[in-house]
């Protein structure tokens, strides 16, 4: 059985996502702000990765404490909350990690254009040019690595190692 997974590149203001079938968007951004955004933002997902076994997801990058920081986590709790209540994984790739995955060096001179670069390579012009996009491309590229029905070859497939992965078993148990 093929997992039917999708890529999500959290955020705030322009949040990335791939869908199974592997095309891409970013949703609109909204005025509203805290927790009626993250229920905005909530919902918005919940519509469009339903029917999806697994999302996978970067992780929020925490250098320190800052509001905005603490919104972004809210953020991702209250999407996790949903995904599991309506039986769907979530995996969670750090940022540096998906950059080594997708380019072969996941330190912090590795910017946007590095990730669409490595992405063109492989798409040609059928690439993504938003960078959330990209994203959410190469996190549901990942995700598919890990599970066996890889897409192409990356630079680093080694770097998914590092990753926090749910159990295949647990993804299809859940589908059920």
């Amino acid at each position: 059985m093929s997992l039917r997974v999708a890529g999500l590149d959290l955020s705030l203001n322009h949040t990335g996502i791939a869908y199974p079938g592997g095309s891409t968007e970013v949703l609109e951004p909204t005025n509203l702000k805290g927790v009626a955004r993250h229920a905005k933002v909530r919902s918005q997902v919940l519509e469009r990765v339903r029917g999806a076994d697994i999302v996978v997801s970067e992780a929020p990058y925490i250098a320190r404490m800052h509001p905005t920081t603490v919104d972004l986590v809210g953020l991702h709790a209250v999407v996790n909350a949903a995904l599991w209540s309506n039986r769907i994984a979530m995996a969670y790739i750090a940022p540096s990690t998906l950059k080594k995955y997708a380019t072969g060096n996941g330190g912090k001179d590795t910017d946007k254009a590095a990730m669409r670069a490595a992405l063109v390579e492989h798409l040609g012009p059928l690439a993504p040019t938003d960078d959330n996009e990209v994203d959410a491309f190469w996190l549901r590229a990942a995700g598919l690595e890990h599970y066996g029905d890889r897409l192409f070859v990356a630079p680093a497939p080694e770097a998914l190692n590092a990753a926090v992965w749910p159990h295949l078993e647990d993804i299809l148990a859940a589908a059920l």
